[in-house]
């Protein structure tokens, strides 16, 4: 399925050469995925590299000029012998796209003279060299590392305006912003017809220069707070004067999701684990993705459970599953407050040396589980 965005109608095309180009970013091989348990980790960034892998190969397959990659195709410095070899073997099962890699902030040092020299002939590395570019029938792609100095040396650069100018960078959008900052009215003036950006994980577009600026957005979640679709971009000149010239695809083979779960109606933990297993598989979720769900509302005193309760239920139906609790207790502080009881004792207590209102529900609740019987897994 892709996602196509309206684009304003230009007279006509300026040049009569055609190209399907792919553009993604942020595709972080070797993350070490800290968020995920050590074996699922493993598992994932198996994944990444294996979709990326496909993904080359698609292109070739689907006729695509070039393929950019705009920025953090690693994670780090260090890469994997089987890392490298995988994606050497990639990019030669795929001779007639040319690929347009930038390096990035997370690059490093992954980009050294023995891997470039492994590199077929129709991989092309920009951005460490200040302004370089590549031509290819017509398409003039320059790929720069955004610097204090870089809007200067795009302005003044000899752009080639009868050709379809693409620029690709790594950073954030704004003249001040603190890293790679890209200043799209720098480009108004310019013979700038696609802007292939990176370094923000999701999916964006505006216009700038002669045309569009977009990111990609990362091809794959690599944590929980990395919610939405996750794809690429593709951007065909052959149909500049149309709606559909710039299309987001979705890629990812799973989704994170971060979800606020309102359990206010829920007796007990089993009801918990069944609200929650509601949003699986019905559209919404899938057992391949990957989930945070915030627990909110108010739950009665003999609404008994841990995070880790609903956890070991929910990730029997999901790839993984975190569980945050935030709800507060339903209790009536003032009449129990009244009551001769241990209960009445702790809150008093818990509200002269606790301040902070969430974590004195928190203690409350877990200690009035306690005198319940429950058994508590963790704090």
């Amino acid at each position: 399925m892709f996602f196509f965005f309206p684009l304003a109608e230009k007279k006509q095309a300026w040049y009569n050469f055609f190209m399907k180009i792919l553009h993604c970013s942020d595709i972080h091989l070797e993350s070490k995925l800290s968020a995920l348990p050590h074996n699922k980790a493993l598992l994932r960034r198996g994944e990444i590299l294996e979709s990326f892998c496909s993904l080359m190969r698609q292109a070739q397959a689907d006729g695509f000029g070039a393929f950019i990659v705009a920025g953090d195709l690693f994670e780090g410095n260090v890469v994997a012998p089987s890392t490298k070899t995988a994606l050497v073997s990639a990019f030669c099962d795929c001779p007639d796209v040319d690929f347009i890699i930038l390096t990035g902030n997370h690059d490093g040092d992954a980009f050294g003279a023995d891997f470039v020299r492994r590199l077929p002939a129709n991989v092309h590395v920009l951005g460490r060299n200040g302004m370089e570019e590549f031509v290819k029938d017509g398409v003039c792609f320059v790929g720069a590392d955004m610097t204090e100095t870089t809007m200067r040396d795009i302005q003044a650069y000899p752009w080639k305006k009868e050709y379809y100018n693409v620029f690709i960078c790594h950073g954030d959008i704004g003249k001040n912003s603190e890293y790679g900052a890209i200043d799209l009215d720098g480009f108004y003036d310019l013979p700038v017809d696609y802007i292939a950006m990176g370094h923000i994980h999701s999916f964006y577009i505006e216009g700038a220069g002669r045309g569009y600026a977009a990111y990609s957005g990362c091809l794959e979640p690599r944590g929980y707070d990395e919610t939405g679709e996750k794809g690429f971009v593709i951007v065909n000149t052959e149909i500049l004067n149309r709606a559909d010239s710039i299309a987001f695809a979705p890629y990812a083979r799973r989704l994170a999701w971060q979800i606020n779960l309102d359990v206010s109606d829920c007796a007990d933990k089993s009801q918990i684990v069944d609200k929650a297993r509601s949003l699986i598989g019905e559209g919404l979720i899938s057992e391949n993705d990957m989930v945070e769900f915030y627990l909110v509302g108010e739950v009665a005193e003999d609404c008994v459970f841990t995070e880790m309760q609903i956890k070991n239920e929910l990730k029997k139906y999901l790839f993984d599953v975190k569980v945050r609790d935030k709800t507060k207790l339903r209790l009536d502080i003032e009449a129990l407050k009244g009551t001769p009881s241990l209960k009445a004792e702790f809150i008093t207590l818990a509200e002269k040396e606790i301040p902070d209102e969430e974590m004195r529900n928190t203690v409350i609740r877990y200690a009035l589980n306690a005198l319940n019987g429950e058994e508590i897994d963790e704090l």
